[in-house]
């Protein structure tokens, strides 16, 4: 293939990206994205961005595990959960079932993605 059709298709994937995404405005320093993907659920996976400083904190706010577990009592589940989570590169709040991680602004996008492709994962756990 030549340089040019691969610039199409790069051009093509970015522009999918951005209108299969929202970005809603929380508060000054948090936003959420609905992301393109789908959990095991059928539902959209969402992402929050909360801004401190220069570090950046990625995280799912506890949805993933609360959909599939809402009266937090598979312990299994969580243990799990963690397991995947901290082998993926994310930290995990045992008590309130969030995943996230710590990041600069230059891995925010990389990061989401990241934790998107791992929200799928997890889902398919329940």
């Amino acid at each position: 293939m030549s340089k040019e059709i691969e610039q199409i298709i790069k051009n093509q994937i970015g522009n999918w990206v951005v209108n299969h995404t929202q970005v809603c405005f929380i508060s000054d320093d948090t936003l959420e994205i609905a992301t393109s993907e789908k959990d095991s659920l059928g539902e959209t996976i969402y992402c929050f961005i909360q801004k401190s400083n220069d570090v950046y904190r990625i995280g799912d706010d506890s949805r993933t595990l609360f959909k599939i577990d809402p009266s937090a009592s598979d312990e299994e589940l969580y243990a799990m959960t963690e397991e995947v989570a901290k082998s993926a590169g994310f930290d995990f709040d045992y008590n309130t079932g969030e995943i996230w991680k710590e990041v600069s602004r230059d891995n925010v996008i990389a990061t989401i993605m990241k934790l998107t492709q791992l929200v799928v994962a997890v889902s398919y756990l329940g």
